[in-house]
C-alpha cells in the first residue's frame, strides 16, 4: 500500500510551486516506474481552495481529518501562511517533526516555519534572510543556520525559495528514498548508487571503464550511458585497454553504425586516444590507480560530509589538477566537471550525502 504524501495548500497557493515533486511522487521519476507514495491534499477547512493561477482544489482531508500513518508534509507557498488561519497547521507540522517525517516547505511556507520556531536549530533557506527575518518576526531566531542556496535539507526538514521547485524536489527524494536524490527511482540507477558509486575502485580494468563510460557523458545524462553500458562493454572489447588502444579507423568507422553506443565520431576517437594515454601511465606510475592518488592530499580518498545536493560541488582542487594534467597528456573529453564525476564514481571522492543508506551501512561495517 502506498504511502501518503499531505500536501498543505491555502488560498492563494502556488500552483506551480509543487509541479514537479507532485508527479515525481506520484509516478516516479520517470511515468511508469514504481513510486511508494501517492499525493494526498490537505487544507484548514473542507472547502475548495483557490490557486494563484485560479485552479480550484477540493482537498482530500481537512486539518482535522488526517489519518496518523502518513509518512510527510509538504508545504506549498502562497499568500495565505501569514494569516491567521495558518496556525491550524502548526499542530500538523509539529507531529511530523516529533515523528521524524518529511517536513517540506518552500517560498512563504519556508517563512512559515521560520516564524513557529521549526527552523531556529537547523540549516535551511528561504526568499532571502532579510524577507525571513521581516516576516518571521519574534519567533525566528535561526539566523545563523541561514544558507543562501535555492533548497537546503537538513535531515528530515527541507526548505526552499520561490524561485527553487525543481531543487525543493531533489531535496525532497533524498528524505524520501533515504538515498542520494539524483538516483530516484529508476531501478538501474538505485542498484548503480547502492551497489558502485562512491565504492573505493582500485582495479585499474574498472577504473578504464569508468574513465571510458564518463567521457562518452559529456553533455549527457549519466543514466543515458548506463543504459548503454553493456554496449559499450561490446564495443569496447569488454574494456581491455590494450586492445582499445590497438583499434584503428576502420574500427571507428564500425563502431559509428554501432545501436548500442552513443554513436559520436569524435568521442569514439577519443576513448582509444585515451586507452594509449591509459598505458603510458600505467607505465609511468605503476597503476592508473597510484596516478590518481597522485592527486589527493596524502594519497588518500576524500570523505565529503555533505546534508544537500545543492553542496555537492561540480569539480575540485583535484579534478581541476588532474583533468589539466590529462590534457597535457593528450587525453580527450575529459575535462574538470567529468573528471570530478569519474572520481565520484571510482570512490576517490565520496559524496554520499550524510542521511544516505549508503552511509549508514558504511558505518554499520565500521
Amino acid at each position: 500500500m502506498k504511502q501518503e504524501i499531505l500536501f498543505v495548500l491555502l488560498d492563494n497557493f502556488a500552483d506551480w510551486e509543487g509541479a514537479y515533486i507532485a508527479p515525481n511522487l506520484n509516478w516516479g521519476v520517470e511515468p511508469g516506474s514504481e513510486s511508494k507514495y501517492v499525493v494526498k491534499t490537505v487544507s484548514v477547512t473542507k472547502g475548495f481552495v483557490v490557486s494563484c493561477g485560479g485552479f480550484k482544489v477540493l482537498p482530500d482531508y481537512g486539518i482535522n481529518d488526517i489519518p496518523a500513518d502518513y509518512a510527510g508534509v509538504v508545504l506549498i507557498g502562497g499568500m495565505s501562511w501569514f494569516t491567521p488561519g495558518a496556525e491550524l497547521v502548526v499542530p500538523l507540522v509539529e507531529d511530523a517533526i516529533r515523528n521524524k517525517k518529511l517536513v517540506a516547505g518552500i517560498c512563504n511556507a519556508s517563512v512559515f516555519l521560520g516564524m513557529h520556531g521549526f527552523l531556529n536549530e537547523v540549516n535551511h533557506t528561504s526568499n532571502g534572510l532579510d524577507y525571513l527575518k521581516e516576516y518571521g518576526g519574534a519567533g525566528y531566531k535561526g539566523e545563523c543556520h541561514y544558507v543562501d542556496k535555492p533548497a537546503v535539507r537538513d535531515g528530515n526538514i527541507v526548505t526552499a525559495n520561490g524561485f527553487s521547485a525543481l531543487e525543493f524536489t531533489r531535496e525532497i527524494q533524498d528524505v524520501i528514498n533515504g538515498r542520494c536524490g539524483w538516483c530516484g527511482t529508476d531501478e538501474l540507477y538505485v542498484k548503480y548508487h547502492d551497489e558502485e558509486w562512491g565504492q573505493l575502485v582500485t582495479d585499474d580494468k574498472i577504473l578504464f571503464e569508468f574513465l571510458v563510460l564518463e567521457s562518452a557523458q559529456a553533455g549527457l545524462s549519466w543514466i543515458t550511458i548506463l543504459r548503454k553500458r553493456e554496449g559499450y562493454r561490446k564495443a569496447f572489447c569488454d574494456f581491455d585497454v590494450e586492445r582499445v588502444a590497438q583499434m584503428t579507423d576502420e574500427d571507428v568507422q564500425r563502431l559509428v553504425q554501432f545501436d548500442g553506443i552513443v554513436k559520436n565520431r569524435l568521442k569514439i576517437k577519443s576513448t582509444i586516444t585515451n586507452a594509449r594515454q591509459f598505458l603510458i601511465i600505467q607505465k609511468e606510475f605503476g597503476s592508473f590507480y597510484n596516478y590518481t592518488l597522485s592527486f589527493f592530499p596524502d594519497r588518500k580518498p576524500i570523505v565529503n560530509t555533505f546534508s544537500s545536493l545543492s553542496e555537492i560541488p561540480v569539480s575540485s582542487p583535484q579534478s581541476d589538477a588532474m583533468s589539466k594534467d590529462m590534457k597535457k597528456r593528450g587525453f580527450k573529453f575529459f575535462g574538470s566537471t567529468i573528471c570530478y564525476a569519474h572520481l565520484q564514481a571510482s570512490g576517490f571522492i565520496n559524496d554520499h550525502l550524510m542521511g544516505c543508506v549508503c552511509r549508514k551501512e558504511e558505518k554499520q561495517l565500521k
